[in-house]
């Protein structure tokens, strides 16, 4: 597998110790995203994963590969979600609060979202699609209104703007809401920007060099907050919120892709927020080439943000420990 660069630390040592037995396994072609989560309940996680199949072999489907524990991983079976589907990205959460997870699949050629229920045991259930806008090219899962019922979002790219379709209990929906977004929105993060205690949203605009803030009411609606305009030439790949200097306020961490013609992309950004919604000037810090994806999580245990980034080119996984 790929070469982990730990920031502090020398990346030409000995790297062959970090993980040992490279198993793989199948997951169909062209695959988009990998999710991890329980959705048996038996303690050992599973794998989701979205592919879209290839130029030669089009084949968009999703497969779950149940966990066996130690490591390893079941055969794959394989959710169809329809002719021409191209799953692009999935979310799992426990939408109908019966305490199993469930899997939600933005279908970018149906401008749909599939949703299958997990029961705990055996296969996932097929529930009712749900409508969204043109090509929902990524898709997150949050509570928006406050009600305890989780809400879909899907950035869809064709139609420039948000659907949000507010959870109302048992796993269904109320009717698709639409959120415009100048340009066309890519990836977007969900938090509290501005410390009122109501979800945000964060959107990369994948045809200009922006990100564009809104604001939550609390009922599941927005406000236009700030843009922040990135210098030319810089797009967005990836964005994440997370408080990553302590301060008690959430800041962005965002992926940089060049625009094309212009060298790979070796940066991601970090705009620190102040609390009110507003962000400072992007902060950057290199990393392998052509980053894609970043994840924040807590990776040493010590009650600080840190970050790891998926380098496309390079083949590699940059991590970033923030010092105490």
């Amino acid at each position: 597998m790929g070469a982990l660069a730990v920031a502090g630390a020398s990346q030409a040592g000995d790297r062959s110790n970090l993980y040992s037995g490279d198993l793989r396994f199948p997951a169909g072609r062209g695959v988009t995203t990998v999710v991890v989560a329980n959705l048996i309940n038996d303690g050992a996680p599973e794998v989701v994963t979205a592919s879209v199949g290839t130029s030669g072999v089009p084949s968009s489907k999703v497969s779950l590969l149940v966990g066996l524990g130690g490591g390893s991983l079941g055969s794959p079976v394989t959710v169809q979600p329809g002719s021409g589907g191209s799953a692009r990205s999935i979310a799992v959460s426990d939408i109908d609060n019966d305490g199993f997870s469930d899997v939600m699949i933005a279908n970018l050629a149906l401008n749909t979202v599939s949703i299958w229920r997990g029961v705990g045991i055996g296969p996932l259930m097929q529930a009712p699609s749900v409508l969204v806008g043109a090509n929902p090219y990524f898709i997150r899962v949050a509570d928006l209104n406050n009600d305890g019922f989780g809400d879909i979002l899907t950035s869809n790219f064709s139609s420039g703007d948000i659907s949000i379709a507010l959870g109302v209990g048992g796993g269904a929906f109320g009717p698709t809401l639409s959120l415009p977004v100048a340009g066309s929105p890519g990836r977007f993060s969900v938090a509290d920007l501005n410390n009122d205690g109501r979800q945000d949203l964060a959107v990369s605009n994948v045809a200009g060099d922006q990100v564009l803030i809104f604001l939550g009411v609390g009922d599941g609606s927005f406000t236009v907050g700030m843009h922040m305009t990135l210098p030319v030439g810089r797009l967005v790949a990836d964005i994440a919120s997370a408080d990553m200097n302590a301060d008690s306020n959430n800041d962005l961490a965002i992926v940089i892709s060049n625009s094309q013609g212009a060298p790979s992309s070796t940066t991601v950004s970090v705009c620190l927020g102040d609390g009110a919604g507003g962000f400072g000037p992007p902060l950057d810090t290199e990393v392998g080439t052509s980053p894609s994806s970043l994840v924040t999580a807590d990776f040493n245990q010590d009650g600080r943000v840190d970050l790891a980034v998926a380098n496309e080119r390079s083949n590699n996984v940059s991590v970033f420990v923030r010092p105490g």
